[in-house]
Parts: C-alpha cells; structure tokens; sequence
C-alpha cells in the first residue's frame, strides 16, 4: 500500500495574514507594534511584508533574540525590549515559543512589572482591557501554539 505524502512548508507567512493583522492594529490605534518571531522567520523577507503592508502607517520593532523554548531571562529581555519600544501591540509570529513569549509580553507590558512577578500564578494576570492588542500568527502546524 502506498500512501501520498503532502508537501507543505516549513512556515507560511502570507501579505494577506500580516495585512489582516494591521487592520486590527490599526482599529485600535496601535501604531508602535512590537513584532516577536521566530529567528527563523527573521532571516526571512517578514520586515520587507511588515514595511509593504504597514504603508507608513506603523512602527515595526522586530525581535529575534531567543532560542528553543522560552526561559525566564529571555522573556524578560524580550518585555524590556518592547518597553523601552512604548510598544501599543504585540505581533507574535512564529511557533510556539515565539507566540508564548508574545503572549506573555502582551500580557505584562503596561503592568510596570517583571515576568517574574507573574510566575507560578504569584500574581494574577492583568485583565484581557489591560493588555495591549495582540496578534498570534502561527507558523508551524499542529501545535495548538495558536
């Protein structure tokens, strides 16, 4: 018996997905967008898409500085990073360590506090109204990263 394999990419990151996600962006007068990914995908043509889609109308902040899954320290310096940015949104693209530390970014960002402070449950998470629009594109299949 024979079996058909499907080829299909590593990662798909379409003009389509990045244009939808600066529509949402932009309804909510998020212009300073913190875009964390995957150093993979940053070695792609993404901030060429980011700049096309963006027509000038957003501020691209683009971070890459981690690897394998996410650590306390790493998730720190990427919080800090969009800090330092004021960034309104957050951009997760990638897999699931890219999209986790997004998440966690997005979730701490106007909180004034360490990642740490969040750990374990030590502190509960802001109200999803206290969190800075994000938006989640995943790139790998089958993780349920999304």
């Amino acid at each position: 018996m024979e079996f058909a394999v499907a080829q299909t990419p590593a990662y798909e990151v379409t003009q389509n997905s990045i244009s939808r996600a600066l529509d949402f962006f932009a309804q909510r007068d998020a212009t300073e967008i913190f875009v964390l990914c995957d150093p993979f995908v940053a070695a792609t043509n993404i901030k060429a898409m980011l700049h096309t889609a963006g027509a000038g109308r957003f501020q691209f902040h683009l971070y890459s500085d981690f690897s394998g899954e996410p650590k306390l320290a790493s998730v720190q310096a990427a919080l800090l990073a969009a800090r330092n940015q004021c960034a309104s949104g957050v951009l997760g693209i990638g897999g699931g360590s890219a999209l986790d530390m997004a998440k966690i970014v997005k979730s701490c960002l106007r909180t004034g506090r360490d990642v740490a402070d969040f750990v374990m449950q030590a502190n509960p998470l802001p109200l999803l109204s206290q969190q800075v629009p994000s938006v989640m594109v995943p790139t790998t299949a089958g993780t349920g990263s999304e």
